[in-house]
């Protein structure tokens, strides 16, 4: 049988591949390789994809880091696109979608900044406030407190805690909406532009997990993500498309 080639001599192909399947008319073929962590680039990925099987394009590229990370686990998927897959954009003109769903935060979670994502946050609202027993006074600042530090003066009497207090000490005031998280907006925008050459297509392609804003961003402010960048052949045209989250701030320590 014809085997695809091994994209680089550092590559292993791994035992019993590539292997492949045909579902509901659609022939895919499966192919993975390892390869030493020292010698591998995750750009490696980007350039593999002109690659053919056949009649097959490479439609998905994966990695996975081994547990001891001696090694990476790389995974090649090609496929023949249908043509629900098949790109409806005009050649090299950017078409934009707008996905508008949600993703929860921690409700008393912080920017850099140590602002709250949420303004009106109290630590009430999930923390429980305990006292040494004996003590039945509410101090002042349990109304008003937005983190878990107890003013030096009563820090021997009390403490925020998320469950039962230790022993020698009760629980004063209970939690007053009992919600870890919340369900905020995080709209995803989708970019599709399909080029005739493959080289034009990678050169459309941004990188995953750097900041980017998309061409139309749908009156939504805050930061953008490139959560996924792809490439796929749809019988016709080289198709790139783009994911980018929205939130309301991507920690820049992290993500550049």
């Amino acid at each position: 049988m014809i085997k695809p080639n091994t994209p680089f001599s550092t590559w292993t192909r791994m035992q019993g591949y590539p292997k492949g399947s045909r579902q509901e008319g659609s022939l895919t073929a499966t192919d993975k390789f390892y390869v030493l962590e020292a010698d591998f680039d995750v750009t490696d990925l980007q350039n593999i994809e002109g690659m053919r099987f056949e009649s097959l394009y490479i439609m998905n590229s994966s990695f996975d880091m081994a547990d001891n990370g001696e090694k990476v686990y790389v995974t090649v998927l090609y496929g023949r696109p249908t043509v629900e897959n098949k790109s409806t954009a005009r050649e090299a003109v950017t078409e934009s979608t707008l996905d508008d769903g949600g993703t929860e935060l921690p409700i008393g979670l912080r920017k850099q900044n140590e602002s709250l994502y949420f303004p009106n946050y109290k630590t009430k609202w999930n923390y429980r406030l305990s006292a040494v027993n004996g003590i039945t006074l509410t101090p002042a600042y349990w109304a008003s407190a937005t983190d878990t530090v107890i003013p030096n003066d009563d820090s021997a009497k009390y403490k925020w805690v998320k469950d039962s207090a230790e022993s020698g000490w009760h629980i004063l005031k209970k939690a007053t909406k009992k919600v870890e998280t919340v369900l905020v907006p995080s709209a995803v925008v989708t970019e599709t532009t399909k080029f005739r050459t493959y080289h034009s297509a990678v050169a459309k392609r941004s990188t995953t997990g750097t900041k980017e804003t998309p061409r139309r961003t749908f009156r939504l402010s805050g930061d953008w993500l490139v959560v996924s960048s792809n490439i796929n052949y749809d019988g016709k045209h080289w198709v790139c498309q783009t994911r980018f989250q929205n939130a309301p701030e991507w920690d820049a320590d992290l993500y550049l």
